[in-house]
């Protein structure tokens, strides 16, 4: 009778043993990840604006290069040039940044700003557009306000997003959105400004 009660407790607890390791296996059910969402923090995309549908198809090696060339600032050129008008008391400046990556990719940002002789200035706005036609950059807009480690100065941020249409080694499409934060510095005295992002 001892060996019969103690062969169905083991029986139990194998049972039970078994069903929680079912419950528990990361291989069952798992849903295999790519390297644009492990490495760069990639969020597939379902419903997209016409400007990302007309991306070209990639393979997944081609973005992995792309993004890891921008991660790194690859062979990075800085540019930067300042056009000014003044309309009356008002001076208008377009402060106009370009990153070019690699010799391949060119990020340009342009800032609108008026400033007047009493020291006064005002954000007016911005655009932002990227030179290969295998990649979308949309920037949301971006907070701008004084330095508190420079007073003299202004900092601007954003979250942008940078899109892909990647081809998956079993012949499935998908767009991918990429996050991109950009940081910069708008120094008035010299009419002069600068940025960099991270991804």
């Amino acid at each position: 009778m001892k060996t019969r009660l103690l062969f169905l407790a083991v029986s139990v607890v194998m049972a039970l043993t078994s069903c929680s390791a079912e419950l528990i296996d990361p291989a069952d059910g798992q849903v295999t990840k790519s390297v644009l969402e492990t490495e760069y923090n990639a969020l597939k995309v379902d419903s997209v604006l016409p400007d990302i549908s007309s991306l070209p198809v990639i393979s997944m090696s081609e973005a992995e290069s792309i993004l890891s060339s921008l991660r790194t600032h690859k062979n990075a050129k800085e540019e930067f040039t300042a056009n000014t008008h003044d309309e009356g008391e008002a001076h208008k400046w377009e402060l106009n940044m370009k990153q070019t990556i690699d010799g391949k990719y060119a990020f340009s940002i342009q800032l609108s700003i008026t400033s007047y002789d009493d020291g006064s200035l005002f954000y007016d706005g911005y655009s932002a557009n990227c030179s290969l036609s295998k990649i979308f950059w949309q920037v949301g807009g971006f907070s701008f306000e004084s330095d508190k480690a420079h007073s003299e100065d202004f900092k601007f941020n954003s979250s942008s997003s940078i899109f892909l249409n990647v081809v998956s080694q079993n012949g499935e499409c998908a767009y991918y959105r990429i996050p991109v934060s950009i940081q910069g510095t708008y120094h008035p005295a010299q009419q002069k400004s600068s940025y960099t992002y991270s991804l």
